[in-house]
C-alpha cells in the first residue's frame, strides 16, 4: 500500500472523484471491453461496486491497490503505471513491473506517451493499455513469462503508432511454452506515401513468435507492416484469431510448427493504405500466409485481398499438410502450391484477370468452391505437378462468362475433375477450351456445362493419348476434342 501520508490532500482528490466528473473519466476507458476481458482474471458483473471502489483506491491512494487480494479487492497486486515517476511512459511501465516483482499481477496504463526502451512482461503477468494512442519510437513489448499478456481496449480503441522498431519486433513472445496473448489493439506502421516497393520501411514484424508454441493472437489490427507474424521455428498450438492486417511482405510466416495450428477469421486487406501503398500491396511478392513446415494447418474464414492469399513450399524443415474452410479469395490469386498437402472446401475465388491457384507440386484437393472471373486469358488453375502430385477437384463451380481463357490447364502427373458444373456465355465464340488436358493423366467425369448457342467452343481438348479416363460428361452441344484410344477411354459423354 502507499506509504504517502498526506490525508488531507487524499481526502480532497477522493471527494473530487466522487463528485463524478473525474470518477466518469477513470471509468470511460473501460467502456471499450467486451464484458469477456474487462478488467481481466474472469471478473464478474457482481464486482462492479468493489471494483469500483478499488478504482477509487487508486486514483485516491497511490500507484498499488492492496498488499492482500480479497472478494473485496479483486484489484490487489495491480499498479498503475501513470502513477510511477519516469522519464517517458515507456520508462514509467518499466518502474510499475519492478514495483510489481515477480508475483502474479497486472500494470494498467491509461496515459498516452511514447515507448522507447524494452517493457518486460514476466511470467503470468498482464500489461493492460486503455483507450489511447501510444508511440513505438525505438522501443518494443517482451513477453518473457509463460502466459504473460499485453491487452488493449479493442483494436480500434488502444493504438501503437510505429515511427522505428529494435530487431525483433514491436511485440516480441519469448518465453517458450506456452507463450503469451496479444489481444484487443492495433499496430500501425509509419509508411512513406509511394507507390514503389523499394521506398517502404522494411521495420521488424509487428508480432515475433518465432519458436513459441501456443502463443495466443487475437482480436488485433496491424497495419502498413512490412511483415505481419512471424511464427517460424516451433510455434506449434498457436491460434491467431479475428485479426486485420495489411503488411508489404508476408502477413503470417509460418515454418517449422509440429502441432496444430489455427488462423480464424484473418481479414487480409488494404488497412490504413494510401491509393500508392495499395498498388504495391496488390502486387507479388506480397502473400497474407506463407508456410513451409506446418503439421496440421486450420484456416478457416480467411479473406484475402492482396497480390496472393496462400503460398505452401517445401522449406528445409519440410511441408505443410493441413485444410482450408469458407475462404474468400477475392479479385487476386488465391494460392501458389509448390510442396505440401491441403484439403479445401466451401471457399470461392474471384480473379480480375490473374490465375486462381498455380499448383506446381503437393496435393490439393478442393471441394464445394466457387470460381469467378469475367476478364483476362490467364489460365484460371494451371496445374504442372510431376510424380507424386495430384490436383482432384469435385462439386465445384466455374463461371468465366465472357472470358476467354481456360478453368483448367494441366500438364501435370495425376489430374481428377468430377461433379463439376462450368458456365461460359453461350453465344460467345472461344479459342480457349474450358478444359485442356495438354499432358499426364486426367479423370473427367460427370461434368457439365451449359448449352452452346452460336459460334465455336470446346469444352474439353485431351491433346495426346494417355490412360485418360473421360466419361459421363455432358458438354451440350460444345466440341469434344480428344485422340484416337489407344490407352484412354473417351466416352460416352
Amino acid at each position: 500500500m502507499s506509504t504517502d501520508t498526506r490525508p488531507a490532500k487524499k481526502s480532497a482528490r477522493l471527494r473530487q472523484l466522487l463528485a463524478g466528473d473525474q470518477l466518469h473519466v477513470l471509468m470511460e476507458p473501460c467502456r471499450g471491453l467486451s464484458e469477456k476481458s474487462a478488467l481481466g482474471a474472469g471478473l464478474k458483473r457482481t464486482w462492479a461496486r468493489s471494483l469500483m471502489l478499488a478504482f477509487l483506491s487508486v486514483a485516491a491512494f497511490g500507484p498499488t491497490v492492496a498488499a492482500q487480494p480479497s472478494l473485496l479487492n479483486p484489484l490487489a497486486n495491480v499498479r498503475v503505471a501513470d502513477s510511477f515517476p519516469g522519464g517517458t511512459l515507456g520508462d514509467q511501465i518499466a518502474a510499475a513491473f519492478a514495483n510489481l516483482g515477480t508475483v502474479r499481477g497486472e500494470v494498467w496504463v491509461f496515459k498516452e506517451g511514447a515507448i522507447n526502451r524494452t517493457v518486460t512482461i514476466g511470467e503470468f503477468q498482464t500489461l493492460r493499455f486503455f483507450a489511447g494512442v501510444r508511440t513505438i519510437a525505438g522501443g518494443r513489448f517482451l513477453l518473457n513469462g509463460v502466459r504473460s499478456t499485453i491487452q488493449g481496449a479493442g483494436c480500434e480503441n488502444t493504438i501503437f503508432d510505429v515511427v522505428s522498431t529494435v530487431a525483433n519486433g514491436v511485440i516480441e513472445l519469448a518465453s517458450g511454452e506456452p507463450a503469451g496473448t496479444v489481444e484487443d489493439l492495433a499496430i500501425r506502421f509509419a509508411q512513406p506515401d509511394t507507390n514503389d516497393r523499394s521506398q517502404l520501411i522494411q521495420y521488424a514484424p509487428a508480432i515475433s513468435a518465432v519458436g513459441q508454441p501456443r502463443f495466443r493472437v487475437r482480436h488485433v489490427r496491424i497495419s502498413r507492416a512490412w511483415n505481419g507474424i512471424d511464427m517460424k521455428g516451433n510455434s506449434g498450438g498457436a491460434s491467431i484469431e479475428d485479426v486485420q492486417m495489411s503488411a508489404f511482405n508476408v502477413g503470417v510466416d509460418i515454418d517449422g510448427s509440429l502441432d496444430s495450428v489455427r488462423v480464424v477469421d484473418l481479414h487480409f486487406w488494404p488497412f490504413d493504405l494510401t491509393a500508392n501503398q495499395v498498388g504495391v500491396f496488390l502486387v507479388a511478392p506480397t502473400v497474407a500466409i506463407q508456410s513451409g513446415r506446418m503439421d496440421d494447418l486450420h484456416i478457416s474464414g480467411l479473406l484475402n485481398i492482396s497480390a496472393l492469399g496462400i503460398r505452401l513450399y517445401q522449406s528445409a524443415a519440410g511441408t505443410t499438410f493441413g485444410e482450408v474452410t469458407n475462404a474468400d479469395f477475392d479479385t487476386f490469386q488465391g494460392i501458389s502450391m509448390s510442396a505440401g498437402n491441403l484439403s479445401l472446401a466451401g471457399s470461392f475465388f474471384s480473379s480480375n484477370g490473374t490465375p486462381w491457384i498455380t499448383q506446381s507440386g503437393g496435393q490439393l484437393s478442393i471441394s464445394g468452391s466457387n470460381f469467378f472471373t469475367g476478364v483476362g486469358t490467364a489460365d484460371g488453375i494451371n496445374y504442372s505437378g510431376g510424380t507424386g502430385s495430384s490436383l482432384t477437384l469435385s462439386s465445384c463451380r466455374f463461371e468465366t462468362t465472357a472470358a476467354d481463357r481456360r478453368s483448367i490447364f494441366s500438364n501435370g502427373i495425376d489430374l481428377t475433375v468430377s461433379g463439376c458444373n462450368f458456365s461460359r456465355n453461350p453465344s460467345i465464340g472461344y479459342t480457349a477450351p474450358t478444359i485442356d488436358i495438354a499432358s499426364g493423366r486426367a479423370t473427367l467425369m460427370g461434368n457439365r456445362t451449359r448449352d452452346k448457342g452460336p459460334g465455336p467452343g470446346t469444352f474439353i481438348r485431351v491433346a495426346t493419348d494417355d490412360w485418360h479416363r473421360v466419361v459421363f460428361n455432358a458438354p451440350v452441344g460444345w466440341l469434344m476434342d480428344t485422340p484416337f484410344p489407344t490407352f484412354g477411354i473417351y466416352g460416352p459423354n
